[in-house]
């Protein structure tokens, strides 16, 4: 028992000595802005040397990390920091759901970005990670997106955020991450209201796959909203991991915003499985008007069929045969058997 409990912590302190990027997300370098800033001074560089982080005055420290397919540099950052080696592995594993946890001298957050791709017209996620401490915060990103950008102009412009402690930038970055939820939600809603108007003009297979399409994205952001929803509920709690009782108002208002989204979300999937319904029965009446077309034709060739069938037999006592008109007739009678029924199905209102 002792020899495979040793076996495995050996396994264990490989893993943790050597992590490594579980992603897809590539740039061509991994781009370190380090951000100094307070009530009276702001500061933002681009660093190449990672001991220069070390913040050593009492400005707040803001420490961007963009790109995560460098390993070894992402963990040269975090053991400057004393950051745990499963936070670590946290961070470049993305292939996990958000989740919250609390270590001694910092708290960790895994959250999800999600934008809808312009040219596939997907959904596109990526992985932030936040790591918050005294005085200093590092966000972990796979590339470089629009989210987060606007709060680096508010502290340029020494906005009433730059006076405040680290928790309000952690409630910054959380909002602007989940204001860009309603964003997707947003296109996501346009293209409900696009694809409802085609199904009900005219009904194609296309749609039926972005009906399909839909609900994988909005099963999808259920899948990422819950855990989020339930790490914005501990930050909203009052006297919780260093966070002040007038931040935790704010966090209190995001995860407000994480329910709505939750609630819309639902009724997005409630709406796509009733067009999905929708495409099924117009596709069945489809059917049934081509079948009711080509039955009343089949319904009036039945007469016509019997008179070519009666006239066409080789008797030799068929008076009608020798009759100077009967071609005539023939025509008259059959063009006034096809109108006539086709008068009788319009007045039962079967066509």
């Amino acid at each position: 028992m002792y020899k495979k409990d040793r076996n495995w912590k050996k396994i264990v302190d490989q893993d943790v000595n050597s992590p490594r990027y579980i992603g897809d997300i590539k740039v061509k370098e991994v781009i370190v802005r380090n951000t100094l800033y307070d009530e009276d001074s702001y500061s933002s560089e681009l660093i190449t040397d990672i001991k220069m982080l070390k913040n050593k005055g009492s400005k707040k420290q803001w420490i961007e990390v963009v790109g995560l397919h460098e390993a070894d540099k992402i963990m040269s950052i975090c053991n400057l920091f004393d950051i745990h080696p499963l936070t670590v592995e946290d961070i470049l594993n993305t292939a996990q759901n958000s989740k919250q946890e609390e270590y001694k001298n910092y708290l960790f957050i895994n959250l999800k970005e999600l934008t809808i791709g312009n040219d596939t017209n997907k959904l596109e996620t990526s992985q932030l990670s936040v790591i918050y401490m005294e005085n200093l915060i590092i966000t972990f990103k796979e590339s470089e997106t629009e989210t987060l950008s606007d709060i680096c102009k508010k502290l340029e412009s020494k906005a009433p955020i730059s006076s405040l402690g680290m928790d309000a930038l952690l409630y910054e970055i959380l909002d602007d991450l989940v204001d860009n939820y309603f964003l997707v939600l947003d296109e996501i809603s346009e293209d409900i209201d696009n694809t409802e108007d085609a199904l009900l003009i005219d009904p194609q297979p296309d749609l039926l796959h972005e009906i399909y399409r839909l609900k994988r994205i909005l099963i999808y952001m259920r899948k990422v909203l819950w855990p989020t929803r339930n790490i914005l509920n501990k930050l909203s709690k009052e006297d919780y991991y260093d966070i002040s009782n007038k931040t935790t108002y704010y966090f209190r208002d995001i995860y407000d915003h994480t329910i709505q989204m939750i609630d819309i979300v639902e009724t997005y999937r409630d709406i796509c499985s009733g067009m999905l319904d929708t495409y099924l029965s117009s596709i069945s009446n489809k059917t049934n008007d081509i079948m009711k077309v080509l039955t009343i034709f089949s319904t009036i060739s039945v007469p016509l069929t019997f008179l070519t069938g009666v006239y066409g037999m080789n008797f030799i006592n068929q008076p009608e045969l020798h009759f100077k008109y009967g071609y005539h007739i023939f025509w008259i009678a059959a063009v006034g058997i096809t109108f006539s029924m086709l008068y009788y199905f319009r007045k039962k209102k079967w066509i």
